[in-house]
């Protein structure tokens, strides 16, 4: 049976082309549709480039890589939250929800949604 998973749910609802993703919190993993064999992998990495940066006292907020998919990493606090997308993804939107849900993660599901909604009606009245 799936766990839930709030978070990665929220962000492939709302933004279109987000392929894979995976959420950690201090090392640990909370969420994840990856193979669990390649995020142990792939969070070790980050864990050691993470902490790379923090001991030259650097900033880290955002890695992408590009390839055939983009693999775009967001740092905040002691959360990492990792997306693989197809390359027509929307990359502003997909930057700010991302945003939105690490700023929000400690709220309940539903209010992150609505925090969420407000903001992309707000992008849309912008655009009209």
């Amino acid at each position: 049976m799936r766990r839930r998973m709030k978070n990665i749910d929220l962000l492939k609802k709302n933004v279109n082309g987000v392929e894979k993703s995976f959420l950690i919190k201090d090392g640990k993993i909370m969420e994840c549709d990856f193979d669990q064999e390649k995020l142990n992998f792939i969070s070790k990495s980050i864990q050691f480039l993470a902490e790379s940066f923090i001991e030259s006292k650097r900033d880290l907020q955002k890695i992408t890589i590009v390839a055939d998919s983009r693999c775009i990493i967001f740092f905040h606090d002691e959360y990492v939250l990792g997306i693989v997308a197809v390359k027509e993804t929307n990359f502003p939107l997909l930057n700010m929800v991302s945003h939105k849900i690490l700023y929000t993660i400690d709220l309940s599901p539903e209010k992150t949604e609505e925090v969420i909604d407000e903001v992309l009606q707000r992008m849309e009245a912008f655009i009209k």
